[in-house]
């Protein structure tokens, strides 16, 4: 009987395990996300800024 309870807590805490590991996963995931959005996002504001700047500097 104590066998069969054993088994059944290390079923368990290898599906709690299993469970963490997945949330910790697409946690990472959706951190990697912002950082990739937030770079494009620089990105795409430097790009306006050089335009505009090359758009102005045309003018005078």
């Amino acid at each position: 009987m104590e066998t069969k309870d054993g088994d059944r807590i290390v079923q368990l805490a290898n599906r709690i395990a299993r469970q963490e590991a997945v949330r910790a996963k697409e946690v990472a995931l959706k951190g990697q996300r912002l950082i990739i959005w937030q770079y494009g996002k620089a990105i795409a504001d430097l790009a306006a800024q050089d335009r505009k700047n090359k758009l102005e500097g045309g003018k005078r």
